[in-house]
């Protein structure tokens, strides 16, 4: 449909509060709205149609949107209402919408800031033309689709000594849904790092992985390792440990840190423990259990030299009570720090079996 035509159509005002009404013209799904906001009779003036750009810094529209925000303010109609002296300007031509211009080991240095685009001309073709492209689907095959979703909001192309990269995310899915393509221009070799449901899979040159510059390791630091758990996670289960009651044991999914908790009894007292994938720097954390808004503080300490182990009592805690009665998932943050989520399913039966001695059921 002509995008003035898709302007024209939009006509109606409200009853109650003023004639001005907003619409996301471009929606991606239920939970994004898109990148550009539309007020109808802006600033209440009957007639008057803006376009904004709603992007995160370091993000561009794509050509045909960026033309029609370009233009705003815009006139719905002639003689539909007064209007600002901008919006009786008339429309200008479409632009004439050109390649972008596809990546190649001869070109990285001066695609150098520039961003993956279908369309722009200035842009560059990382994905489905050209060299690179050619090499990163020889590497993903059938998981390109996956990459391009997964790099919908993406960097400009940097460049550190002979390493060039990109990363992304998937819309409100950092974390989660993210990758990286990682290029050595010397050797002219090509790794990805894909994340899928909170687990990182690397795809990497057959000569061994590439380095990762400084923005990529930081990323890898902060994102869910090649070990974790991809969501929803996995079932709670009783763990036998000998000479000793057992463990109701969960793994965490999608945690950047947190690799599974153990429900236990210590005596007469009831314990968690929590298994983490890389050594904290701190004496003490905050461990919290997000039941769908209830919050559960946990205060949990070091329980061995590698800052692996964490233990916390939980005698009057009400964590063992909220898994008996919740279902679905529980988010989890130390120190309010996302850090995945795990699964009730299983929860009752495991704790019930494993913490017997300890709790009252």
């Amino acid at each position: 449909m002509p995008q003035d035509t898709v302007i024209q159509q939009i006509s109606f005002e409200s009853d109650s509060e003023g004639i001005s009404a907003v619409f996301f013209p471009f929606p991606v799904n239920a939970n994004d709205f898109g990148r550009v906001i539309l007020t109808v009779n802006d600033d209440e003036k009957r007639g008057v149609v803006r376009l904004e750009a709603d992007v995160a810094p370091g993000q561009r529209l794509d050509p045909f949107k960026s033309a029609l925000v370009s233009q705003s303010p815009l006139l719905l109609c002639k003689g539909s209402g007064p209007a600002s002296a901008a919006s009786k300007a008339p429309l200008q031509a479409r632009p004439v919408l050109g390649k972008p211009t596809p990546l190649a080991w001869t070109n990285l240095a001066s695609s150098i800031g520039k961003f993956q685009s279908d369309s722009d001309p200035n842009g560059i073709d990382l994905l489905t033309s050209g060299p690179i492209a050619d090499a990163i689907r020889s590497r993903l095959g059938r998981k390109m689709d996956l990459l391009a979703s997964n790099l919908s909001a993406i960097s400009g192309l940097q460049r550190q000594g002979s390493l060039y990269w990109v990363t992304g995310n998937a819309p409100h899915q950092g974390g989660v849904e993210q990758a990286y393509v990682l290029l050595d221009a010397n050797r002219r070799a090509v790794q990805i790092g894909l994340w899928e449901k909170g687990k990182l899979t690397v795809y990497a040159p057959q000569g061994g992985r590439l380095p990762v510059p400084q923005d990529i390791a930081r990323l890898l630091m902060d994102s869910p390792p090649e070990d974790a758990v991809p969501l929803p996670g996995t079932a709670w289960e009783v763990v036998p440990v000998q000479g000793r009651a057992p463990m109701a044991y969960v793994d965490v999914a999608a945690s950047p840190n947190i690799k599974s908790f153990s429900l236990f009894c210590e005596g007469n007292r009831p314990m968690m423990a929590m298994l983490l994938n890389k050594p904290a720097t701190v004496q003490r954390v905050t461990v919290t259990w997000n039941f769908a808004g209830r919050l559960i503080d946990i205060p949990t300490g070091r329980a061995n030299a590698q800052s692996t182990f964490w233990q916390a009592n939980l005698t009057g805690s009400q964590l063992i009570p909220m898994l008996l009665r919740q279902n679905g998932s529980v988010m989890l943050r130390i120190n309010g720090r996302l850090e995945g989520e795990a699964l009730l399913a299983g929860a009752p039966l495991a704790l019930r079996t494993a913490m017997r001695t300890c709790v009252k059921f």
